[in-house]
C-alpha cells in the first residue's frame, strides 16, 4: 500500500484509508479530500454535533434542576402568572422541569416528534409568557414596565426559537426519495 493513499480524517486527525467513508476513530462521514472538507457545509451530523447535543445537555440539566428546586425548596418562587399557591408554584416548576428534561433526553437520542414539540413549546412560550406577564404583572410593576417587560421578553425568545430551529434543522430533515 502507498504512503500516499491514506487521508487525514478532519475532525480528529486520524489516518484512514483513501477510499473510506467513514473514519475509523471518530465515524465522521469522509467525502472529499481535506482540502476541500470545508466546501461540504453543515451536515446533519455536524448540525448534531454543534447545535443540538450542547441545547439537549442544557435543556436536561436545566429540567433535572427545575425538578430538585420544586420537591427541595431552597429559593423563594417570586412570580408565576395567575398562580400564587405556593404549592401550585412548586408543582408548575416541577412540570416545568419535568418537560425540559424529556426534551434534553429526546433531542440527545434525537427523536424528530420531541424536536417539533420541543419548537412548538418554544413558540407557544414566545406568545404566552408577555400576555401573562400583561394581564398579572409581578407585584410592584407598573403597567410600562410590564409591557416592555413582555415586549422584550417576546423579541428574545422569538430571535432565540427561529435561531435554534435554522440551527437544528439539518440533524433532523427527514431524507426523502424522489
Amino acid at each position: 500500500m502507498e504512503a500516499n493513499s491514506r487521508l487525514t480524517c478532519p475532525m480528529c486527525g486520524a489516518a484512514v484509508e483513501s477510499n473510506a467513508t467513514k473514519c475509523g476513530g471518530c465515524g465522521e462521514n469522509i467525502v472529499e479530500p481535506p482540502k476541500s472538507r470545508s466546501k461540504i457545509g453543515y451536515t446533519p451530523e455536524r448540525a448534531y454535533r454543534i447545535s443540538v447535543r450542547p441545547i439537549a445537555a442544557l435543556f436536561a440539566f436545566g429540567g433535572a434542576i427545575f425538578l430538585l428546586l420544586s420537591v427541595f425548596p431552597l429559593l423563594p418562587i417570586t412570580h408565576i402568572p395567575f398562580v400564587r399557591n405556593p404549592v401550585w408554584q412548586r408543582f408548575a416548576i416541577g412540570i416545568v422541569g419535568a418537560m425540559n428534561l424529556v426534551f434534553g433526553v429526546g433531542l440527545f437520542y434525537r427523536y424528530r416528534a420531541v424536536w417539533i414539540v420541543f419548537l412548538a413549546y418554544l413558540g407557544l412560550g414566545t406568545c404566552i409568557a408577555p400576555v401573562a406577564h400583561l394581564l398579572d404583572p409581578p407585584s410592584g410593576m407598573q403597567d410600562p414596565d410590564a409591557f416592555l417587560m413582555a415586549g422584550f421578553g417576546a423579541l428574545i425568545n422569538g430571535m432565540i426559537a427561529v435561531g435554534l430551529y435554522f440551527a437544528m434543522r439539518p440533524a433532523f430533515q427527514v431524507e426523502r426519495e424522489i
